[in-house]
């Protein structure tokens, strides 16, 4: 998700969505139209790695915008523990606040998503007791 450019949003093409491993090899993964301001990236992989994404506004002119911040996914990750479920993972920055916390969920019985905690936004692990 990405907001809409300030100057002369009106003036915008298009949206290229671009994915790396590695901060530096980025591939394009998308295009979408100036109406669109998200993307879910179904291909990737989100269980073996965490990666970054970075979106270039394309104007009419076929004129690539000066780029943005880049931004990251969060790679969870599921541990063996002795009792229940372990979880680690990456921590997000892109924020300039940074994070207050993160929210653990998990699906009930009918397959719905339910709030088990909130940890610290310093903290990247919880295990569950």
């Amino acid at each position: 998700e990405w907001a809409v450019p300030v100057v002369l949003p009106e003036l915008v093409s298009r949206y290229d969505i671009f994915r790396s491993s590695d901060q530096v090899n980025y591939q394009l993964i998308a295009t979408v139209p100036k109406l669109m301001n998200a993307y879910e990236d179904f291909s990737a992989q989100v269980s073996s790695q965490e990666y970054y994404y970075k979106v270039d506004v394309i104007n009419v002119c076929e004129v690539t915008t000066a780029p943005g911040t880049i931004g990251s996914s969060i790679w969870l990750q599921k541990l063996d523990a002795s009792v229940g479920y372990k979880l680690r993972w990456t921590k997000y920055v892109e924020w300039d606040s940074g994070v207050e916390y993160y929210v653990i969920e998990k699906k009930n019985s009918i397959g719905n998503w339910e709030e088990v905690t909130r940890v610290p936004g310093s903290i990247t692990d919880w295990e569950e007791e």
